[in-house]
């Protein structure tokens, strides 16, 4: 199948998108998602070469890097906005709720129990990202263990009558 030439980096209609700015790729046009959708399943095919020419050497796309265009073109494909965040960066109690998907409330209650850690600017909380996301990795890992305990008990009173 021949692919044709991608569309510009940012479309017009994403130019003139005030959500296009910073690190937010706005909803895509039809023509995006359709190279999207195309990319995607280059991507998904373990037999197809992604790589580049350099120099006309090829170099092969790094497993993580594969991983993480594939992703985004997933996403892409299905007309989502997409956020590249760093992870060296600080969200808002707002943003942090959003990446838990608890409330903010929620968020300033597990900062106040101390379950959460942040910093202070002026009188506005920011967390880390890696704190959030090292949260949000131990809560996920209880509540499968929590899962796995009560598969347990189950199966144990199950076995009993």
């Amino acid at each position: 199948m021949a692919i044709a030439s991608p569309p510009p980096l940012m479309s017009s209609a994403s130019a003139e998108n005030p959500y296009s700015s910073g690190n937010l790729i706005a909803p895509p046009s039809i023509d995006e998602i359709r190279f999207a959708e195309i990319l995607a399943e280059a991507l998904a095919n373990p037999r197809h070469f992604v790589g580049l020419n350099i120099d006309g050497s090829a170099v092969a796309m790094p497993q993580s890097l594969h991983a993480a265009v594939r992703r985004l073109c997933q996403h892409l494909a299905a007309g989502r906005a997409v956020t590249l965040t760093p992870h060296r960066t600080t969200l808002t109690p707002r943003q942090a709720a959003e990446l838990l998907g608890v409330s903010r409330p929620h968020v300033m209650k597990l900062l106040h129990l101390g379950d959460l850690h942040s910093s202070k600017v002026g009188a506005h909380h920011r967390l880390a990202l890696e704190e959030v996301l090292r949260y949000r990795a131990q809560r996920d890992a209880e509540f499968e263990a929590a899962m796995d305990e009560f598969a347990e008990e189950t199966e144990a009173v199950e076995n009993h009558q």
